[in-house]
């Protein structure tokens, strides 16, 4: 979750290991409550990570490169509403490092 892997990723990863789907539940749990929306925490965790949308250093390139975001957002595993409030958050992106990076 720290590097930005969806919900669904985790949730592939574990199974892949061998965890049982309830250890699975049980611990996705845990972390909504320390992290409360997960998938959108993780992607701000990986855009801030791979310096997209908001988080790049200026606004045209930023403005150039929202398609290409969205595209490494999605081959990430991230929904698109998820990825567009992401991407298209304001240039100061305050709240989201607040409010999803603890």
């Amino acid at each position: 979750h720290r590097r930005g892997t969806p919900l669904q990723g985790i949730r592939f990863q574990l199974r892949r290991k061998g965890v049982g789907a309830e250890d699975i539940d049980a611990t996705l749990a845990d972390l909504a409550s320390e992290w409360g929306a997960l998938d959108t925490a993780a992607a701000v965790r990986l855009a801030r990570r791979r310096r997209l949308g908001p988080f790049r250093p200026d606004a045209a390139t930023r403005r150039d490169n929202r398609d290409k975001d969205l595209a490494a957002m999605a081959r990430a595993g991230f929904d698109y509403d998820t990825a567009k409030q992401v991407i298209d958050a304001d240039d100061d992106a305050a709240f989201l490092i607040e409010h999803h990076s603890r």
